[in-house]
């Protein structure tokens, strides 16, 4: 941490053509009148998580900034309203992140007329975070003809969203909660199936309802999460780490735009084939990410979905009852092996073009998990991207690449993948990244091997590409979708 402690008048008179200033964690205490002044070219300024008091902040603090799009000033070490009118000469705004209770929020929608992204931060103190423990009808009632897209709220106590809470956001698309602890979650209701905004394409509530490890979303929340109108235009749906036992609604078709699903680091525990059969009525979906769940049988999963992208991670393959043990040195009794043995024709369909497997630790255990058994490629032509990072194969890695003449992207990084032959990267003609960084695999040999165009990556990299190609897969379905590097 910085210790900056004062920002001064005219601090910035010398830096005219700044566009970016990013103060976080510097543990600034005071912002003097006029200290931004002279930016008059600056978009974006982020200052979360210091000290200052936001009741002290001088009313002109932000009105010599005409050109300023994003502002975060949430996070900060003392509570306190922001003086009135102090955002009215942002006129350019376009996302702002605030303390959830630390302004008043009619007026700051009565001037920012081109808002499209609001955070609420609950972050400050306990206080604010628990007035922002409900959502109801009124909450918002001040607020008229509000452009705003995108609403998150995170690190609050929030519990109840109450039916027409939001109906006064008429362009909202995305509604995001992050990091939610209510103090009863037993309790808690989220009525968002009611809401009247049917433009609404995405819900993000990660880490929602996740209190002491206790209590999660049960199979009644989910029923009463997927009622209502809202949900016949949803296109992602995340519900990460809600231990969340079950994710089949009573009506799997109330659902039918959804393209992006992710249950991730959940308790889930499908019954197959029955449950997961019901996912055959989501023509549109084209990312599921089950990783680090208690699936029963992934392989109906993916027989019965038509998604592009799959995560998977090695403890999905074996389910968490008494007569399996963990996927370790010991053994799978051989007449649970049989029913439990994946075909090929099972796993992937067509339309699988990513496949994210990292982290995952196939071993030596028996002639079921090995890896040429447990990932099978019914059309291995179809994939473009495959993820192996941080794995610990020890067999028959070679027969997992077989037939993927169509892999652009091959990422076996972090790991001890020793039994790859460079030699066998010659048969991926169209390989164009691969990352190998932090393997025992010699890099020098692998060089002789592919035609790839890079070698490794960095983690922010990885992140962007990630992206682009979550949203190409989304834009661009068709049998000859090409992946950039």
């Amino acid at each position: 941490m910085n210790n900056i402690m004062t920002i001064p008048t005219y601090a910035f008179k010398h830096l005219p053509n700044l566009t970016l200033l990013n103060l976080t964690f510097c543990g600034i205490r005071v912002l003097e009148e006029n200290c931004f002044a002279g930016l008059l070219h600056l978009r974006e300024l982020v200052i979360p998580r210091n000290e200052f008091n936001p009741a002290r902040l001088p009313r002109e603090t932000f009105a010599c900034l005409p050109s300023l799009q994003l502002l975060s000033i949430a996070e900060q070490g003392k509570a306190g309203e922001y003086p009135t009118g102090i955002l009215e000469d942002l006129s350019e705004l376009r996302t702002l992140s605030v303390t959830s209770q630390g302004i008043n929020l009619p007026d700051v929608y009565g001037r920012l007329r081109k808002l499209e992204t609001l955070i609420l931060d609950g972050y400050a103190t306990d206080t604010i975070s628990k007035e922002m423990s409900r959502i109801t009808a009124d909450t918002f009632a001040a607020i008229r003809d509000s452009n705003v897209t995108t609403l998150m709220i995170r690190r609050t106590y929030l519990a109840h969203i109450d039916a027409g809470a939001f109906s006064n956001f008429k362009n909202l698309r995305a509604f995001i909660v992050y990091t939610n602890k209510p103090l009863n979650v037993k309790k808690a209701v989220f009525a968002l199936g009611h809401m009247v905004n049917t433009s609404i394409d995405t819900v993000v509530l990660d880490g929602t309802f996740h209190y002491d490890n206790t209590y999660g979303l049960q199979a009644y929340d989910i029923n009463y999460f997927c009622d209502g109108p809202v949900w016949k235009n949803l296109k992602r749906l995340s519900l990460r780490n809600v231990w969340l036992t079950t994710f089949v609604p009573r009506d799997v078709r109330c659902l039918s735009a959804l393209q992006e699903l992710s249950v991730a680091y959940n308790r889930l525990t499908f019954s197959m084939p029955y449950d997961t059969g019901k996912l055959h009525h989501l023509p549109q979906l084209r990312i599921i990410d089950i990783s680090h769940t208690n699936v029963l049988g992934p392989g109906y999963i993916y027989h019965y979905c038509r998604s592009s992208i799959i995560r998977f991670h090695a403890d999905d393959f074996f389910p968490q009852v008494p007569q399996f043990r963990r996927v370790d040195n010991s053994t799978v009794p051989e007449e649970s092996a049989k029913e439990y043995t994946y075909s090929p024709d099972v796993f992937l369909l067509p339309a699988v073009r990513y496949i994210d497997a990292s982290t995952s630790n196939f071993k030596r255990v028996s002639r079921v998990s090995r890896v040429g058994k447990v990932i099978s490629f019914s059309h291995p032509n179809s994939v473009l991207f495959l993820n192996i990072s941080g794995t610990h194969i020890l067999n028959r890695v070679n027969g997992l690449l077989v037939g993927l003449t169509q892999l652009q992207v091959l990422d076996a990084s972090d790991g001890v993948v020793e039994s790859i032959h460079p030699d066998f990267l010659r048969h991926l003609p169209l390989l164009r990244v691969l990352n190998q960084s932090h393997n025992s695999l010699a890099i020098e040999r692998l060089a002789n091997g592919g035609q790839a165009l890079r070698l490794c990556w960095d983690e922010r990299f990885a992140g962007v590409f990630w992206d682009k190609l979550r949203r190409r897969l989304l834009v661009h379905e068709n049998e000859n979708t090409e992946i950039s590097s």
